[in-house]
């Protein structure tokens, strides 16, 4: 907190026209006779500090602060402090109306407006406070100090010396006494016990105390949404493969099923504001890579396409009539679009657009429709900000910044003075919940245990939060090159507990992260060392078998993704890369280059594994989606890589791009085409006539051969569940390292049991 006399300019100057300068009706400025009228704009002008914490009209000097009462338009309150009544900007803003035939001509006008907003507040139509009729007007003055001064807390002034400019606004205009004392009763009850509570009050933290209850127990919920009402909770039930959307009425337990199983990905439930649509993302392709927006009725029926190529869940204006929703890639690659459309996805717009590092990754309208919270991945200093977006003007401001904390969701209270979010630490594969002060940017942790929290959604009322507890396990397993039929065998290395990412070493040794550190071990789980570690650092191997040398991506020391490379002990750690986000390193067999992807330009690069300026691998920069890493044949001739085009209806058309890396600056690129079922995951065999490849179907994830002559592929693997994470196969070629992911959740409600006072 800071405190600070008046600026110099801001007081009356010796032999000056009477009057505090910043506080001049614009009749005072030009000398003309004087009313109660002009009081009446000089407590418009403390009105309007002690809402914003500025005053409303400012400059270097006199002179330009006469300007500005006579000229200069007023900043809208409610820019400044979003927590504003519209009510009390109405009453500011007529106050200082520069035509006094046009502002409020008796006290007693302005004292009504504000016991009328007193009686909208006592009866609930408001979450404020504001003086009683008795206090306005006729509560005796309390003792207040003769110096003028302002303390600034956040927003808002001190009450006392607030009160402290009101006394010199009313000594220094020549009014009769009775009129004098009656604005100051006025200004001073409604300062003291009216604007500061109205504005700031007792603020509480929801959530600070709650009870929860897990509603599922099946481990099957992936995703959850409640109703506005909170009495019921829609889920995505994961069962053989295949996913469902379920109605769960939360009183009785009793479920109906509104969507039946199907084999594809739906993402981010939400509710229409009326309870009486459901709406969700459901992908189009087996990698997840492309996403339709649909709505249906929430008792079941057909669902119907709202928008194509949706890349964030949706949100909805406070009135249900619009969604605001993002896409990326389309219709230029490497850019992003903020769209905002009908409820039925009629009449969508652009509002926003930019290159995709500044993507938002969430979008969330506020309650009062004025803003929205968008969460934005920054890849600097900065690792996660959060940034209030104007609904209006789409100019956007900074609420919070996060050096060390990713976020995934956020949930607007309905009093929009704060958000519920989750978050994750760097280094951390578990979300917690917190709360974010839309007034200061303040942060509140309100869960702290074991447990990881994904899928908020907020009954609105706002005091019923519904989350998915998840738990997430990878495992690890070595299989023969050719893969296996029957029975999956055992995993190996339980030793390391979810292992993050592998690499091969040598034939007989492993490349293991377990997010913070990276770990040298046999396959048969001896000779274990640590080579290095960071602690908010999450890394993740290259593929750089039998090297000198180590080739790493994750952030250190930065929230930069970059690539890492160390000598094979893990000493001389060093960064090779400068972008915000460089991902999947893969080293050609003479060890002359490192190929990797950048990754919100949708390019591959190549870098020497000693350091330099890296260059663009001519062939690669092409009119389509990249997903998945490269790879290098085994001869180092040849990178191949998954690539999609953009589209709106039906399965996306995902070819694997084969490029000559030393063919001059227009390869001949070859386009294979891959099964319908492939998941963007790719590795050659050693002897560089196939390439390798996961394919999903019911639930599970398999390995798919493919010849590069163009020949029927078969199925090498035969895992009955789950996903597949990374493969690689051993520099020898006589093995196969599968890293598999397994996910379950389920339904818990948050109920806040009472918030203490902050």
């Amino acid at each position: 907190m800071d405190t600070f006399a008046l600026d110099e300019e801001y007081l009356t100057s010796p032999g000056s026209t009477l009057g505090t300068v910043a506080y001049m009706s614009p009749e005072q400025v030009r000398g003309k006779e004087l009313d109660l009228r002009t009081d009446l704009f000089s407590f418009g002008v403390v009105l309007y500090e002690m809402s914003t914490g500025t005053l409303p009209f400012r400059g270097e000097s006199s002179g330009v602060i006469f300007e500005a009462i006579l000229n200069r338009s007023l900043v809208s309150p409610v820019r400044l402090n979003p927590d504003i009544p519209t009510k009390l900007e109405e009453i500011i803003s007529k106050a200082l109306e520069k035509d006094r035939n046009l502002r409020y001509q008796h006290s007693a006008d302005i004292r009504a407006d504000l016991q009328r907003l007193k009686r909208d507040t006592d009866s609930g139509r408001s979450a404020t406070h504001f003086p009683s009729a008795a206090a306005i007007g006729s509560s005796p003055a309390p003792n207040v100090p003769t110096t003028t001064q302002r303390t600034v807390d956040g927003a808002s002034p001190h009450l006392s010396t607030t009160s402290s400019s009101v006394i010199e606004v009313v000594r220094q205009h020549k009014l009769g006494s009775a009129s004098a004392i009656t604005l100051a009763l006025v200004l001073i009850a409604a300062a003291s016990y009216g604007v500061y509570s109205l504005l700031n009050g007792h603020r509480t933290v929801p959530f600070e105390n709650f009870n929860i209850s897990q509603v599922t127990n099946g481990g099957n919920s992936l995703l959850a949404a409640i109703s506005p009402d909170g009495k019921y909770l829609l889920r995505v039930v994961s069962e053989g493969g295949k996913q469902s959307l379920r109605l769960r009425h939360v009183a009785t337990n009793s479920d109906t099923e509104v969507i039946p199983p199907a084999d594809a990905s739906i993402r981010n439930l939400v509710f229409s504001p009326d309870g009486n649509y459901i709406y969700f993302r459901k992908a189009v392709d087996k990698d997840n890579t492309f996403f339709n927006l649909y709505r249906a009725p929430v008792l079941g029926g057909s669902p119907q396409v709202v928008a194509h190529d949706v890349d964030t869940g949706v949100t909805f204006s406070p009135d249900g009539k619009h969604l605001a929703y993002v896409r990326d890639n389309d219709p230029d690659v490497g850019k992003f679009q903020l769209l905002i459309s009908g409820a039925d996805g009629s009449g969508e717009k652009v509002s926003v657009n930019g290159p995709i590092a500044e993507a938002p990754l969430v979008v969330s309208w506020s309650p009062d429709g004025r803003q929205i919270a968008e969460v934005i991945y920054d890849n600097g200093e900065v690792f996660f900000s959060v940034r209030l977006l104007d609904a209006i003007s789409f100019k956007s401001r900074v609420l919070s910044k996060f050096k060390d904390w990713g976020i995934n969701d956020t949930v607007w209270m309905p009093d929009a003075k704060s958000l519920i979010i989750s978050y994750w630490a760097k280094g951390s594969t578990q979300s917690q919940i917190g709360l974010i002060s839309t007034t200061d940017g303040q942060f509140h942790p309100t869960t702290k245990d074991t447990n990881n929290y994904q899928a908020l959604t907020l009954s609105s009322d706002g005091k019923t939060l519904a989350a998915v507890q998840q738990k997430f396990t990878q495992t690890l397993y070595i299989l023969p090159a050719k893969g296996f039929t029957g029975t999956p065998p055992n995993p190996s290395l339980p030793q390391i507990h979810n292992p993050f990412s592998f690499a091969w070493a040598s034939a007989g040794e492993l490349y293991v992260s377990d997010v913070t550190s990276l770990i040298r071990i046999s396959v048969d789980g001896n000779n274990r060392t640590t080579l290095f570690g960071d602690p908010n650092a999450a890394i993740w191997n290259g593929k750089c078998p039998g090297r000198q040398y180590i080739v790493t991506w994750g952030a250190h020391g930065g929230n930069s993704v970059n690539i890492w490379r160390s000598d094979a002990d893990g000493s001389n750690l060093k960064q090779l890369t400068n972008g915000k986000r460089d991902t999947s390193p893969v080293c050609s067999p003479d060890g002359k280059w490192v190929y990797y992807v950048e990754f919100d330009a949708q390019q591959i690069k190549r870098i020497s594994p000693g350091g330099g300026i890296p260059e663009i691998l001519p062939g690669t920069v092409i009119p389509n989606v990249l997903i998945g890493a490269p790879v290098l044949s085994p001869d180092g001739k040849v990178l191949a890589f998954f690539v999609t085009g953009n589209t709106t209806t039906g399965p996306v058309d995902t070819k694997i791009a084969l490029v000559p890396v030393d063919a001059g600056p227009k390869p001949d690129v070859r386009m294979l085409t891959c099964d319908e079922r492939a998941v963007s995951s790719l590795e050659f065999t050693r002897d560089g006539t196939a390439v390798v490849y996961p394919i999903r179907e019911n639930g599970a994830d398999n390995l798919w051969l493919q010849p590069l002559d163009g020949s029927k592929g078969n199925q090498i693997t035969n895992f009955l569940t789950d996903s597949i994470n990374e493969f690689q196969f051993s520099p020898d070629g006589k093995n196969l390292g599968v890293l598999r992911f397994h996910n379950e959740g389920d339904v818990v409600l948050l109920r806040d049991s009472g918030s203490s006072v902050q």
